[in-house]
């Protein structure tokens, strides 16, 4: 995702407006560097994206993109789990974007 396209940082929640500018410097300095939003759970250290996008001919159907990587076992308390944005430092048309991959690129982490 790249800030002038992603829908979750179009419409942020509250607890992203102190990282949304450093997304947002990043990205216009650099055309290789792209974001995704994550979901990090703090108990196992397992993550999943969390991404939002549009499908394609309907406008108002807005889904949550999980790709490849799949919920943990752990127990659903919300103190476990933590939402953050990812810098990937490969430019968004080269990004296979799994959690694979993802995982091997070079990053920064801003929870």
């Amino acid at each position: 995702m790249r800030h002038e396209t992603c829908l979750s940082c179009l419409h942020p929640d509250p607890g992203f407006l102190n990282v949304l500018p450093a997304v947002l410097i990043a990205e216009a300095v650099s055309p290789h560097l792209h974001h995704h939003h994550r979901i990090h759970c703090v108990n196992c250290g397992a993550w999943w994206f969390d991404d939002v996008w549009q499908r394609p001919g309907l406008e108002r159907v807005l889904e949550v993109e999980l790709r490849d990587t799949r919920w943990c076992d752990c127990p659903e308390e919300a103190e476990f789990y933590r939402r953050g944005i990812v810098m990937v430092m490969v430019p968004e048309d080269e990004c296979l974007c799994n959690a694979a991959v993802v995982a091997a690129l070079p990053l920064v982490d801003l929870n």
